[in-house]
C-alpha cells in the first residue's frame, strides 16, 4: 500500500518482457496512479527518514539509512525501455530483507 492506494507487482512471465524478474529481486508495479512525489515519500519509508543526496549522475539520489541500508531513488535505469519504468528504488543491506535474500531488491514504479 502506498500513499493509501493498492498496487499489486506484475507477475513474472517469461513470455512478457517487462515484469518482475523471476528470482524476486525485481518488482516492477503497474503505479500510474502514483505522482512522482508519492514515490519519492514511498522511498523515504525505506530510508527511515535519511535524507536523499544526489549524486553526480543526474537522477540518482542516495540515502543511507540508520538501519544501515543504502536506498537508491532513480530516474535513470539501463532497462526502463522494456520495464517503462520512471522510477526505480534500489534497497540493499535491508535487515529486514536479509532473511529473504542478500541481494538487491529493486522496486520499479512505471
Amino acid at each position: 500500500m502506498i500513499s493509501g492506494k493498492q498496487l499489486e507487482p506484475l507477475p513474472y512471465d517469461p513470455n512478457v518482457p517487462g515484469g518482475s524478474n523471476k528470482s524476486g529481486t525485481t518488482k516492477v508495479f503497474p503505479s500510474e496512479v502514483l505522482t512522482d512525489k508519492e514515490i519519492r515519500q514511498y522511498a523515504e519509508v525505506w530510508a527511515r527518514g535519511a535524507p536523499f543526496k544526489e549524486t553526480s549522475k543526474k537522477g540518482v539520489y542516495v540515502a543511507d539509512a540508520s538501519d544501515g541500508s543504502k536506498v537508491t531513488l532513480r530516474s535513470v535505469s539501463s532497462s526502463d525501455q522494456v520495464t517503462k519504468a520512471r522510477w526505480t528504488i534500489d534497497i540493499k543491506g535491508n535487515p529486514s530483507l536479509i532473511g529473504i535474500t542478500k541481494e538487491t531488491i529493486e522496486l520499479k514504479f512505471r
